[in-house]
């Protein structure tokens, strides 16, 4: 039997309609989620949820409001101009027989370590793998009676008081806005999705988790020189030799995404992408790599390097080939 997937999406209602001048506010997606529920529950959909995600979407109009259309594709983004990004959530299921469940979240957002010491210095966050500590956690606690459906990384708005720079970070705010030549600075927090059987249903209780994470990040193939941009394999070479070190390991995969990895002058910073703390600056261009990340169910030890892929040789390669150059 043909496997089928479905999908739903759900937009965050908002709260008040705001003016000619004023982006609406919307609901926390916590009150989002008990509206998913309700609907989950009055108007089961026909299958079993395979995935939900949170994706943050162009809020179109200052002056229309014609809101977010979530089955729209692409959208432009200018520096120059103030934009809001709206958080709906994307459900997708497996066609069959309706299971009754209802969804829950646990988010985990990295902690200040060093708060900024004025208006301009900037707060200092734990890294990637301390936040990923946490969750791994609170799983082993919690997800012994629920069933895991999703784990996702993503980027929130670090909202930084103008007048006292006091830093707040709020995962369940529904939208965040980019101001037009202002930098906007984002925290990446980790987001864990579950889902909990309605009535007692005669079925075994899911196994303890143990929750691990490995990142792959691409290997430069041109470093570009003093002045040019690096180059870097492609994202399916990437994944094939994340494949080979699956093959090796033979770890239990729950979960997998790219990443997004800003670059700081063309190149990854010391923390590479275990970093959470990044900028989006409006006044010049950015430089992105991307990652490919999976979440495992255990522990895992690193296999031989020598039975991994060696990595691409930068000799094999000239600046020519890919494009890169110096700028004299």
């Amino acid at each position: 039997m043909k496997a089928l997937i479905g999908y739903l999406n759900v937009v965050p209602g908002s709260t008040n309609t705001g003016g000619v001048f004023q982006f609406p506010d919307f609901e926390p997606f916590g009150q989002t989620i008990n509206r998913l529920n309700g609907l989950l529950k009055e108007t089961p959909i026909p299958g079993r949820i395979l995935n939900l995600e949170t994706r943050d979407m162009k809020y179109h109009g200052t002056w229309t409001h014609q809101g977010v259309d979530p089955d729209r594709s692409c959208w432009t983004q200018s520096g120059e101009t103030t934009t809001m990004y709206l958080f709906v959530i994307r459900v997708f299921y497996l066609l069959g027989p309706p299971v009754p469940e209802e969804i829950g979240v646990a988010d985990f957002v990295p902690e200040m370590i060093s708060p900024p010491q004025g208006i301009f210095s900037n707060p200092q966050f734990e890294n990637f793998p301390s936040v990923m500590t946490k969750a791994r956690s609170w799983a082993e606690g919690h997800l012994r009676t629920v069933r895991l459906i999703n784990i996702q990384s993503f980027d929130v708005k670090v909202h930084r008081s103008k007048f006292t720079g006091a830093v707040t970070i709020d995962s369940q705010r529904a939208s965040h806005i980019e101001h037009g030549k202002h930098t906007t600075a984002f925290i990446r927090i980790i987001r864990l999705v579950y889902g909990r059987l309605r009535g007692s249903l005669d079925l075994p209780p899911p196994l303890p988790m143990v929750l691990s994470v490995k990142t792959f990040v691409p290997a430069i193939i041109c470093r570009g020189g003093s002045w040019g941009i690096p180059q870097y394999e492609s994202l399916r070479d990437t994944i094939k030799r994340a494949q080979v070190w699956l093959s090796l390991t033979g770890v239990n995969v729950v979960s997998a995404e790219t990443i997004s990895i800003r670059m700081h002058y063309g190149r990854i910073s010391d923390e590479g992408a275990d970093t959470t703390l990044t900028y989006h600056r409006t006044d010049h261009g950015s430089y992105f790599l991307t990652a490919f990340r999976i979440y495992i169910d255990g522990v895992y030890e690193e296999p031989s390097p020598d039975l991994l892929p060696p990595p691409p040789d930068e000799s094999e390669f000239s600046m020519d080939d890919f494009g890169c150059c110096n700028v004299m």
